[in-house]
């Protein structure tokens, strides 16, 4: 994967050539100029709700742990907009039976149920889990962005609020 500073590096210079051309080479090159197009296109095609991901994630694990429920349907929103695998293996990972645990550094970390209605053994969650080592980046993001969106009171929609009594549950 490209480093991230190379890719603002490349930008940057893209938008200054534009703003304010100096040596217009970025302009004159056909080819940067058609693929800077594409990709302003593509960014804005992918900006239409109509062009978003269109898949249905379910948490088959809420009967189970409801506590977590909420957290794990805004993992489910926003992981195919980074890739399809990473949100499908998630998707395997909480219906076989994991919840979400909050942590200090990380916002939320996956944890295995293991037994009961959760996964028969560590070793069957680890097999479902490997994927994920390529995405480690963006599970990372995702999880502080969780527990972000959480803190700003975006996560758990307001009906599911009841209202009442002082010490009553």
């Amino acid at each position: 994967m490209m480093e991230i500073q190379r890719i603002k590096s490349a930008f940057d210079e893209i938008l200054s050539e534009w703003q304010q051309p100096r040596l217009q080479t970025l302009q004159r090159d056909p080819n940067i100029v058609k693929m800077t197009e594409d990709l302003v296109l593509k960014v804005e095609a992918q900006r239409d709700p109509e062009r978003w991901p269109v898949t249905d994630y379910t948490d088959d694990f809420k009967e189970y742990h409801p506590d977590d429920h909420y957290q794990w349907m805004w993992l489910f929103f926003h992981a195919p907009f980074y890739s399809a695998e990473l949100a499908d293996v998630l998707c395997f990972l909480r219906c076989n039976g994991s919840i979400l645990v909050r942590d200090q550094i990380y916002g939320y970390r996956i944890q295995p149920v293991i037994g009961g209605h959760g996964w028969k053994t560590q070793q069957e969650y680890d097999d479902v889990k490997a994927p994920l080592t390529g995405y480690m980046n963006e599970v990372l993001a995702l999880l502080k962005n969780l527990r972000l969106a959480e803190q700003q009171g975006n996560v758990i929609p307001a009906k599911a609020y009841r209202q009442g009594r002082l010490g009553e549950r």
